[in-house]
């Protein structure tokens, strides 16, 4: 099945989007950069074509997620996370579930869930001028799964 061409007709956009952390709807996401790949080994034999004959399963390694939120919403994921923690004051240890999902009428729906995230770094610069302020932070995930689809190889279930 291809992908269809659209004539005056809304397709995602960054107001598609809907956000969920602890399994709450959240909305001071100003932008989000993600990634996952298999790294992969090629094998190599005998023969004048040096060419490989054969490929490893592959490792999956899934990219630490950058978000930058507002500086109030980087403070309330901290606070949430903290609670979850147990002594109530660090949050770097928790791990939570995170979605995004793309939601335009006549469009199927794209979820992309985050598996165990948790905080792994943070970092602010503010600087005089009429923009709001925000905050960078990291998180260190799992798994990341494209409308319940893997990336790796999860015929035998998954981590």
């Amino acid at each position: 099945m291809a992908d269809s061409l659209r004539m005056n007709d809304r397709t995602f956009s960054w107001s598609s989007i809907i956000w969920k952390l602890f399994d709450d709807r959240w909305t001071g996401l100003v932008s989000i950069d993600y990634d996952d790949a298999l790294e992969v080994t090629l094998g190599y034999g005998l023969g004048k074509h040096h060419a490989p004959i054969a490929r490893s399963a592959g490792k999956y390694v899934p990219s630490p997620v950058k978000i930058k939120v507002y500086a109030k919403t980087a403070q309330r994921i901290i606070d949430e996370a903290s609670a979850r923690s147990v002594g109530g004051l660090s949050y770097g240890q928790v791990e939570f579930p995170m979605t995004l999902q793309l939601i335009e009428p006549g469009d199927d729906p794209l979820t992309v869930t985050f598996d165990r995230c948790r905080i792994v770094k943070g970092g602010s610069a503010y600087a005089e001028g009429p923009e709001l302020l925000m905050q960078d932070m990291e998180l260190s995930v799992m798994a990341i799964y494209r409308n319940k689809k893997t990336l790796f190889d999860s015929s035998r279930g998954v981590p």
